[in-house]
């Protein structure tokens, strides 16, 4: 009995039940009590035949940054049998970056920076908009990075956001910031 995966909002727990030849019925109970007093039952399946069987069933719903308890129950006409309880907390939801900065660098390139605001991220997006179109993803750092450089920016470039992201979800976006127009001691962008 453990889990196969977990994600901030979902999990997958399994087991294994011999049936012994009977016709037999298994389900999870899961909830937020270690005794779990607040049990909720997944979807009860059947099983049958001489061999081991392995049981699977999806946890959805869940609150990210969370633990929850859960145990294995498998019943046929020889009676019940429940396993330990065992436990598994859920990712935290990703924080979106703050504090986004723009400046100018030479030759003609636009420097962002910003606040990492999340633990657990494998990568931060950042997203250029230009010229009032939608914006497009232009780059992405590793984790626990926080600045990029675009060295040649459109000359029509009006604003970057970037997010924090991890093999399964990302955060939101951030507040965007926009580049500093070009003047002395700013490079236009080609």
């Amino acid at each position: 009995v453990g889990t196969r995966s977990v994600t901030p909002t979902g999990g997958t727990v399994g087991g294994t039940v011999n049936p012994q030849g009977l016709p037999t019925t298994v389900w999870f109970e899961y909830g937020l009590d270690p005794q779990l007093a607040d049990a909720v039952e997944t979807p009860r399946q059947n099983r049958s035949g001489l061999n081991p069987s392995d049981v699977v069933a999806s946890l959805t719903g869940l609150t990210p940054g969370t633990t929850y308890y859960f145990r294995f129950i498998a019943e046929n006409a020889l009676g019940r049998t429940v396993s330990d309880i065992f436990s598994f907390t859920t990712p935290g939801a990703l924080a979106a970056p703050t504090g986004l900065t723009a400046q100018r660098v030479p030759p003609a390139g636009i420097r962002i920076g910003w606040t990492d605001n999340s633990v657990g991220e494998t990568r931060f997006e950042i997203e250029r908009t230009a010229g009032g179109g939608p914006g497009s993803i232009v780059g992405s750092v590793g984790a626990d990075i926080t600045a990029w450089t675009d060295p040649a920016p459109p000359v029509n470039t009006t604003a970057y956001r970037v997010r924090a992201c991890d093999d399964d979800v990302c955060s939101a976006w951030s507040a965007p910031v926009t580049p500093p127009d070009p003047g002395p001691g700013n490079p236009a962008p080609g």
